[in-house]
């Protein structure tokens, strides 16, 4: 189930004048059809490198 993950690049976390910009360990985020999750914070591409774990396919 998808509720409440966003879609990249709505990132769901936000910097410090309230623009998204990142993720943090654990949260998860969708991007081409598949759910990743933060391994720490990041601001790359999910799935783009070693700070993402892919979840599964939707």
């Amino acid at each position: 189930m998808t509720n409440g993950i966003n879609t990249y690049p709505n990132w769901p976390q936000t910097d410090w004048s309230g623009n998204p910009s990142h993720a943090n360990q654990g949260d998860k985020i969708i991007h081409n059809g598949v759910v990743y999750q933060a391994n720490w914070w990041t601001s790359s591409t999910p799935g783009s490198d070693g700070s993402w774990a892919k979840v599964c396919t939707i």
